[in-house]
């Protein structure tokens, strides 16, 4: 939302140019207070705060994605994206879950489901569940959607032995006791995955390669804080700086998770978040992420960042392909780190 709204105000009784303000507010959703950040449109002329409808339907939505991200139900755009990947109408989709035929419609409107139905539709985009329903509600389905819905089980399934193998080939590549090459960490896939969501979710204009100087960070800080790495990822010397060792697999990993999105931006891809089940992390390793989200979001683009980790003795110090030892460190990613954010500051 811009910073400014062209609205009415009842006390000047004139069309004003209102500066929008941002303040925590608490709404109650289903019988539960959500604390989430509201818009408020203040008159430039009075200082009275002014009812707009605009701006009370994008509060709502504020609220409603904060509670969908507390329970786990899928957003609109999630909902929207899961009927695309089926090739179905609103109404046959709607067939498909078993729920009455405007009711996708609703859900992809901003409608939030109930807890039935929202699970309903998070056993949609799995393999499992999408053969559950389809045996449930096949009747109901015309033939040109039970072979849409057949051929995306078969793409699932497919990408799902892709991920079993990839899993494998990085588990075994990973398998070596813990060691200065993975910060004495075997590799944790789904500590990888989460931080790769909450990167997204924190971190401005996220590009893919950004994002590998961003864990590079994370997990060398975290390794001169407690002699042990965030996720056990292996990183390496590259020409634009450090990168993740198996990035491609890693790629592959997050995108057919569905944890983040790639989109399409300027001259490359970011990094968008879309969800994460499963969060492995402590509380104080989750203020430690959100402190290093801080760092990586003083940096305006992937270049600034990666031109950043040059400075490093422990990138300067090896060759192009070598991997980059976590103890060569020794403190030096952590001071560079509060560096940065001291200069900023």
């Amino acid at each position: 939302m811009n910073n400014y709204v062209d609205t009415y105000c009842p006390e000047c009784d004139a069309e004003v140019h209102a500066h929008i303000r941002m303040q925590q507010a608490v709404l109650v959703v289903r019988g539960e207070d959500v604390v989430y950040n509201e818009s408020i449109a203040v008159c430039p002329a009075c200082g009275t705060i002014i009812g707009d409808a605009r701006i009370e339907e994008a509060n709502l939505d504020r609220a409603y994605d904060v509670y969908r991200s507390c329970h786990g139900i899928m957003s609109p755009d999630e909902i929207r994206n899961l009927r695309a990947s089926y090739g179905l109408s609103l109404r046959e989709f709607s067939r498909f879950l078993g729920f009455g035929e405007q009711t996708a419609y609703r859900y992809e409107r901003g409608d939030l489901p109930d807890q039935t139905h929202g699970n309903t539709l998070r056993s949609a985009s799995t393999i499992s569940g999408a053969r559950l329903l389809l045996s449930q509600n096949r009747r109901k389905l015309s033939d040109r959607s039970v072979g849409r819905i057949e051929q995306r089980i078969q793409a699932m399934e497919g990408g799902a032995a892709k991920e079993f193998e990839i899993r494998l080939t990085l588990e075994d590549r990973e398998a070596s006791s813990p060691s200065a090459v993975n910060g004495y960490r075997r590799l944790s896939l789904e500590r990888v995955v989460a931080l790769a969501f909450i990167l997204a979710e924190k971190c401005k204009e996220l590009y893919w390669t950004k994002f590998q100087k961003a864990t590079f960070f994370v997990d060398m800080a975290y390794f001169d804080k407690t002699s042990q790495s965030l996720t056990g990822l292996t990183y390496a010397h590259a020409t634009y700086g450090p990168v993740i060792d198996c990035k491609e697999e890693v790629r592959f990993i997050l995108a057919e998770r569905g944890v983040v999105d790639f989109i399409e931006y300027g001259y490359g891809e970011i990094l968008t978040p879309l969800r994460c089940e499963n969060m492995p992390f402590s509380d104080e390793e989750l203020s430690f992420i959100d402190e290093m989200t801080q760092f990586v979001n003083t940096f305006g683009s992937a270049t600034d960042l990666s031109d950043y980790s040059h400075k490093l003795s422990c990138w300067i110090g090896s060759n192009d392909g070598e991997t980059i030892e976590y103890t060569r460190t020794d403190g030096e990613v952590t001071q560079a780190i509060n560096d940065r954010l001291a200069a900023i500051h």
